[in-house]
């Protein structure tokens, strides 16, 4: 079977989330009633085979509204007429451009991003104005993604996980105050859990 990504144009900054990890993050924000099934949620970078939207799909998410410019539809000069929050894995890249965009909304979004987040002045300046609406959602180690793979032409998943760390950063979606899973030695067994950060 072919890979569903080798035919598509793949910058080398991205980073495709594996459905483990999309999983995580729905089944988090849905035990912990973060997010409604008929919230309309916007995932502006995916197409059809993300991970994060199937994940979406498959756990009975109706009003998904899935966006990319592989398909045409530019994040910085689209915007769908209704939606209630954007959730996606963004290219690292042009994070300053990213970021005036999402905030210039004032609406909820959940976005993953690298430690490399906090070297950028901007988005330090968006921490502090905005220090009552941002968390974090901090997975307790380094995800896993898929890659691009230049000498086999096709995106697969790097099992040892990524480089550096990674999280979920939100803006009026996760409230303050902490949650907080321990790692008992039964615990190590199990899937990776969260811990929330409030700012």
């Amino acid at each position: 079977m072919s890979n569903i990504y080798q035919d598509m144009r793949i910058a080398k900054d991205e980073c495709y989330t594996t459905s483990a990890e999309a999983d995580k993050l729905v089944d988090f924000l849905l035990d912990n009633k973060l997010i409604a099934l008929d919230t309309k949620i916007w995932l502006p970078f995916d197409t059809e085979f993300s991970r994060i939207y199937l994940s979406f799909k498959n756990k009975g998410f109706k009003k998904l509204i899935r966006t990319s410019l592989a398909e045409g539809m530019n994040f910085y000069h689209f915007e769908p007429e209704a939606w209630d929050v954007i959730i996606s894995n963004p290219p690292f890249s042009g994070r300053t451009k990213l970021l005036k965009r999402l905030f210039s909304f004032n609406k909820p979004f959940i976005i993953l991003q690298g430690t490399q987040f906090f070297n950028n002045q901007f988005a330090v300046n968006y921490l502090c104005k905005h220090d009552e609406e941002v968390s974090f959602l901090f997975p307790e180690g380094r995800m896993s993604f898929m890659t691009y793979n230049e000498e086999e032409n096709i995106v697969k998943s790097n099992k040892s996980g990524a480089a550096f760390y990674s999280f979920w950063f939100c803006f009026k979606v996760v409230r303050g105050g902490y949650l907080f899973h321990s790692k008992t030695a039964e615990e190590k067994k199990r899937p990776r859990k969260w811990i929330s950060l409030g700012m």
